[in-house]
């Protein structure tokens, strides 16, 4: 009898690493896409300085294209990457929601242009991580923001007249970098810090390379002086450091772990609900109420009540223009209510919520390195939390492409999971010891 391999994942072609995706040519056009798409370098290409206004940018146009275009050669090349993508129908329910608010947008024309958008941003992402193994594809995605970061340093120092907020405009002298605006930086900084953190030594093998990148990062972070990006770093970075803990434990202790940092995450949320952190902000040298933006909240949202609240104003329709004029709203779940309606909002949020309950099943699985499975869950997680102070949600960022790798993965790591489980009660009832090792090695 031949012996029996006691490792189900060596035997599964759906957890190998897929090397058709790893050369570095390829690597290379993800990476030159992941910068287009963050979107970096708009500030340059579509930024006149002389009347000190943004314009329509040729260049950019064709980048987005070209991304586009090869984010869809990458997905038909492969046929396991082309099975794998028409398996993951989330991110399409969210493309096609988008084309649909066409038929009530208030300017179906830009809500048309936004959304090719998306599906540029979507599909490239897909492809990155349908054709790219688990490891290499955050290790692409942390070298190119860390990369973006030096970039953005060097803009600064070099090209201050795009690198700098100039004097005209309210954050004067605060650090964009190669991006539009300080907020922007502020972002990618903020999650690019607390990615280094923890996958640090999976993107750069030398700690001289590594501690430059989280160098940049955070003089980026202090250049801006974002709120949100500092909040991001930490957040991100403990919750990372968390569970991966959990993920870690013996499963009976992983639920109780989880069950509890659950239970956590609705304290803060209902501490934040009643106000009970406003002196929070204060600390970081930033007004309570987000220079008074919580305080038109609640008029904003009553104006959507009585503007079509079922349906919304279409994506990216510049319905608020029509419902909120001349303000900033900067956040993530108004401006889904003002673009989707409560119907589409809450078809958004439930894709998302249910991304993080898949990801919450992972941390209780066996299957994959620890590091890789408490991806989806963590980024995920800071979306949410983003998404209070910022509106990113469906957009041309950094953000997106996350949640769309996030999607991906919990979806086709639950599936490896499932054949994992399915494996072990096959090989559990032809071969009773093997049950009894695996149970073993699940400890050590």
């Amino acid at each position: 009898m031949p012996p029996v391999s006691t490792t189900v994942a060596d035997r599964l072609p759906v957890v190998q690493d897929r090397s058709s995706g790893g050369n570095t040519l390829t690597r290379f056009g993800f990476a030159l896409g992941l910068i287009v798409l963050m979107p970096a370098f708009v500030n340059v290409l579509a930024f006149d300085p002389v009347v000190m206004a943004f314009h329509n940018s040729k260049i950019l146009q064709l980048a987005n294209v070209l991304c586009c275009v090869y984010g869809i050669a990458m997905i038909l090349t492969s046929r396991e990457a082309t099975n794998n993508v028409l398996r993951c129908r989330a991110p399409f329910v969210l493309i096609g929601l988008a084309f649909l608010s066409m038929l009530w947008s208030y300017d179906p024309y830009s809500t048309l242009r936004a959304s090719y958008v998306l599906l540029t941003t979507t599909v490239f992402a897909l492809a990155m991580a349908a054709r790219l193994s688990y490891p290499t594809c955050v290790r692409l995605i942390v070298r190119t923001m860390s990369f973006v970061c030096v970039l953005s340093v060097i803009w600064v120092i070099f090209f201050p007249l795009y690198g700098v907020h100039p004097n005209i405009f309210l954050h004067a002298g605060l650090w964009r970098g190669v991006f539009t605006h300080k907020q922007g930086l502020g972002v990618v900084s903020g999650l690019t810090t607390g990615l280094l953190l923890f996958y640090g030594s999976l993107a750069f093998s030398s700690a001289i390379v590594r501690f430059g990148a989280l160098g940049s990062a955070i003089a980026c972070l202090v250049g801006t002086q974002s709120a949100t990006g500092l909040l991001i770093a930490i957040v991100l970075t403990v919750t990372f450091y968390i569970t991966y803990h959990i993920a870690r434990l013996p499963v009976p202790q992983r639920k109780a772990m989880l069950s509890a940092l659950f239970g956590l995450i609705a304290v803060f949320y209902m501490a934040f609900h009643f106000q009970l952190l406003d002196f929070v902000m204060p600390l970081l040298g930033k007004d309570a109420d987000l220079t008074g933006r919580t305080g038109f909240w609640p008029w904003v949202m009553n104006n959507i009540r009585y503007s079509n609240p079922l349906l919304g104003g279409g994506f990216s329709s510049g319905w608020e223009e029509i419902i909120a004029p001349d303000q900033s709203i900067d956040n993530g779940y108004i401006e889904l209510l003002g673009s989707f309606g409560y119907l589409g909002a809450t078809i958004v949020l439930t894709i998302y919520a249910r991304t993080i309950w898949i990801g919450s099943k992972l941390l209780l699985s066996q299957s994959q390195d620890a590091a890789i499975r408490i991806f989806p869950f963590n980024i995920m997680l800071i979306e949410f939390f983003i998404n209070i102070t910022e509106a990113n949600f469906m957009t041309k960022s950094i953000n997106s492409i996350l949640v769309v790798v996030s999607i991906y993965y919990a979806a086709r790591l639950r599936t490896e999971f499932n054949l994992h489980s399915a494996d072990r009660v096959t090989l559990a009832t032809k071969h009773p010891a093997f049950l009894q090792n695996a149970h073993g090695r699940s400890h050590r």
